[in-house]
């Protein structure tokens, strides 16, 4: 018989303490002896076979404790969040996602603790009024979030709500003749740069030009040029500069946060710094100061400003800014390109535009609500085009919050799980939108059924989904009509080159190059 031996805490006495192996015949432990030393862990077939039965016991054992383990995905993606890592920074996450969709299921394990859905049905169930958003969307070094970053569902409604005002109708509406200044200048200056000469020229930046300064006007009271000098501050440089690594380090929050707390007053831009997001926030502070300086409260310089009350208010929501002008840029230089890709349709269009054009009595007299009105296939075509190339591409994580879990797609998902939808990945269900999901076909709304169009309507992800969805989505859909109404009206276009890009969480996006051409008599007829 084997013994141990030990002390008790007074160290006192011997405490007399039997092997665990006490009981096994003697015959066993000695031929178990033998083949342990009798092993050559040197042997590469040795070593290897050591590994691999390590390794089947470490997953047998983690199997056991993993509450996700029965659903669908790639083996890498359930072990790590590195696999998700790698996969955004190829710049074509979005396709990676369909893919895998496609092999999968509806239901697929992107991280060791993300599911990702492929079912519009489910968009009610996932980000509902009190859907707390997690850490993938926390990018700021203090504890000020803007409203994009806020997680907790109350107080994202509190900030939400206070800023409403500045993106309802009425106000973008009251704003329309502000607007047609910004899109004439813009329609100005295509002209005398690229319309005269034939001169072929990148466009995929102008739709953001337009975007930005008519943003910035609106809110700052005063724009930044991009129409008369383009990014010469280099913002929208910048911010793709940074796209890779914001969206990379977006999948692996703990060291976000520790680099973040860390290193955050060297990586975040202030104001005055040089860097293109400085040149905003310099901007942004001079007409806030501008603001507080002023005894008449109610001069016009800019609904953002009016509505911040503190400057902590206005620097938690600069980033709208720039989101609703990217948002918008990649609505305008998408349609154009996709128009242009199919003769058909831009030749349907363009009789939309001339004959709302003649009705009305000029391109000066038409308003939005004439476009809005008369203008039905124009509306197609948009609500394509951003079905078929989203703004937003990547996936949208919420928690699964409460004690009882949710039933997604038929299987049940405990408490603790994050849940995400795609907007390219929903864009492209064939449940939904037929079998010819990759095509660009605006019919798809002009001449489906009303009962079809609400229902598309009720689970169109693009602009996200419930209490969160994006608060800019009228102003673009504004702009991008007024910018497309204008240009074709004006111009013909020739497509060179349809360009290329990545994208992250959106688009990095170049090499739309086009030639411009005056329309005879500026398209009257």
């Amino acid at each position: 018989m084997s013994w141990g031996m030990g002390m008790d805490s007074n160290w006192s006495r011997v405490t007399v303490v039997q092997s665990p192996f006490a009981n096994c015949p003697t015959t066993t432990m000695g031929q178990l002896q033998a083949w342990v030393s009798d092993l050559n862990l040197r042997d590469p077939l040795v070593a290897a076979s050591l590994l691999i039965l390590s390794l089947s016991i470490t997953a047998t054992i983690w199997k056991s404790y993993d509450s996700l383990s029965s659903f669908p995905g790639p083996r890498l993606a359930a072990w790590s969040r590195i696999y998700s890592v790698w996969i955004v920074l190829t710049g074509r996450e979005h396709e990676w996602l369909l893919q895998a969709h496609d092999k999968y299921g509806p239901l697929v394990r992107w991280q060791p603790n993300l599911l990702l859905i492929n079912d519009p049905t489910m968009l009610p169930k996932i980000y509902h009024l009190r859907a707390n958003k997690t850490r993938h969307y926390n990018h700021s070094p203090s504890d000020v979030k803007g409203m994009v970053e806020e997680s907790d569902w109350q107080k994202h409604r509190a900030k939400r709500h206070r800023i409403d005002s500045a993106f309802s109708p009425k106000a973008i509406f009251d704003n329309e003749e502000l607007v047609d200044v910004f899109v004439t200048k813009w329609i100005d200056a295509l002209s005398a740069q690229f319309a005269t000469n034939g001169n072929i020229f990148d466009f995929s930046d102008w739709g953001n030009f337009l975007a930005l300064d008519v943003v910035t006007k609106t809110f700052f009271g005063q724009e930044m040029g991009f129409i008369e000098h383009g990014d010469k501050n280099s913002i929208l440089a910048d911010t793709r500069a940074n796209g890779p690594t914001i969206h990379a380090l977006a999948r692996l929050p703990r060291l976000k946060m520790f680099l973040l707390r860390s290193f955050g007053r060297f990586l975040v831009p202030t104001a005055g710094d040089g860097s293109g997001l400085g040149n905003v926030l310099l901007l942004r502070d001079q007409l806030y100061q501008e603001r507080l300086n002023t005894k008449d409260k109610d001069l016009r310089i800019g609904y953002f400003l009016i509505i911040c009350t503190t400057m902590r208010s206005a620097m938690k929501s600069s980033k709208k800014i720039l989101g609703a002008s990217d948002t918008t840029g990649h609505g305008i230089r998408c349609l154009i390109r996709n128009l242009l890709q199919h003769p058909p349709c831009l030749a349907r269009l363009r009789r939309e535009i001339d004959d709302t054009v003649r009705r009305n009595g000029g391109i000066d007299q038409i308003r939005f609500a004439h476009i809005n009105s008369q203008m039905p296939y124009l509306s197609a075509c948009i609500r394509e085009s951003l079905r078929h190339d989203p703004p937003i591409v990547s996936f949208l994580p919420r928690w699964v919050d409460g004690p009882d879990g949710v039933e997604l797609c038929g299987r049940f998902v405990p408490p603790g799980v994050e849940v995400a939808c795609s907007p390219y990945v929903l864009s492209r269900n064939r449940d939904l939108y037929g079998p010819d999901v990759h095509s660009f076909r605006p019919e798809r709304y002009s001449e489906a059924s009303e009962e079809w169009v609400a229902k598309a309507a009720r689970y169109d992800f693009v602009f996200g989904y419930g209490p969160r969805h994006c608060i800019g989505q009228r102003l673009s859909h504004f702009l991008t009509c007024k910018a497309i109404v204008q240009l074709f009206h004006h111009f013909d276009v020739d497509l060179i080159d349809p360009g290329s890009g990545k994208a992250f969480l959106n688009w990095n996006y170049s090499g739309l190059r086009l030639r411009l051409s005056r329309r005879a008599n500026d398209g009257a007829i």
